[in-house]
């Protein structure tokens, strides 16, 4: 328990009301590309306001944590190396009403910088977040989705493990073109024999670079 929020090279923590964190939502916001990989709303400049109401909505989700590396610093007086945690984005799972809490079933969301991903991070973040759904919170089904302009993220997700489970066809609109929204998900014994089979490997870093 004592590295419940640790995964190999990362560290979660929850999003304080503090200057560094809603700066950490703004950065996200104003990067377009990640932006329209993460949200569908009509594309228009946000201000901080809007970043500040975001980290309020977050609060209100079933989880949601920072993702930050530790970074070492090397104190030259006492010999030692301490560490401070750089976020680099944002991972959890949206709100669940609670006349739905009954199906056990919760959708992952994640944002990442640009200067951090194809590092393999959005991988590991993931899977960190499979694993507290399914081993702390106890659901039976966790979802993810992507848009069909995001191939790249649509590949990585069923390298993960995800199963295509719909398309709804021609249902996003963006830079002048139709595009479909396309849905995936994991159940939790499919989880639990990936875990088996991954324990066979040595060490737990994500192979994958994509993110």
């Amino acid at each position: 328990m004592a590295e419940a929020f640790q995964s190999a090279r990362l560290v979660y923590r929850a999003i304080e009301d503090n200057e560094e964190d809603i700066g950490l939502l703004n950065s996200l916001n104003q990067e377009s590309e990640g932006r329209t990989n993460n949200s569908h709303a009509i594309f228009k400049p946000v201000n901080k306001k809007f970043s500040q109401q975001q980290a309020k909505n977050f609060e209100e989700s079933f989880l949601c944590v920072l993702i930050c590396l530790p970074i070492s610093v090397q104190n030259d007086h006492s010999g030692s190396s301490p560490q401070y945690l750089e976020s680099i984005g944002r991972v959890g799972l949206w709100k669940i009403e609670e006349n739905f809490r009954h199906h056990r079933s919760a959708n992952i969301g994640i944002h990442i910088l640009a200067a951090y991903q194809r590092k393999g991070y959005g991988s590991e973040a993931i899977n960190w977040t499979l694993n507290w759904a399914f081993q702390m919170a106890g659901m039976h089904r966790v979802g993810i989705a992507s848009v069909s302009y995001n191939p790249g993220a649509l590949r990585l997700y069923e390298r993960l493990g995800f199963a295509p489970e719909g398309r709804i066809r021609e249902s996003i609109w963006y830079d002048g073109a139709w595009y479909d929204y396309v849905m995936l998900g994991m159940l939790e014994n499919e989880w639990r024999l990936r875990q088996k089979k991954q324990t066979r490997v040595v060490g737990n870093i994500p192979t994958s670079t994509e993110w």
